[in-house]
């Protein structure tokens, strides 16, 4: 199952979807092993809408000078991740066992 194709623009601040080490990434990383993240070094890294076209297509790798994420990582928070990761559990809940989501 591909959770990237999952709806996560009404949780997010600084971008409309998932990318490499952003906002999605490090918010749920805050949620399940907060011990793994150091947000000090947390950096932001955008690209130009041709960039991102040809990124999501598979045509661009991460550039060179991005710190490591695509996106906006310093916008993570652990009770996002809390959210994201309650979206995520209820989207494989009802897809592997048949069995509606729980309640948030």
């Amino acid at each position: 199952m591909n959770i990237f194709g999952l709806e996560f623009s009404d949780l997010l601040e600084g971008q409309l979807e998932p990318m490499h080490g952003d906002e999605v990434d490090t918010s749920l990383l805050l949620y399940i092993a907060p011990e793994l993240v150091q947000m000090s070094l947390a950096q932001d890294y955008t690209m130009s809408a041709d960039e991102l076209r040809r990124y999501r297509r598979g045509w661009l790798k991460v550039p060179g000078e991005s710190p490591g994420s695509i996106g906006r990582p310093t916008l993570a928070t652990a009770a996002k991740g809390r959210l994201l990761y309650d979206r995520i559990r209820n989207r494989v809940r009802e897809r592997v066992f048949g069995a509606p989501a729980s309640p948030a």
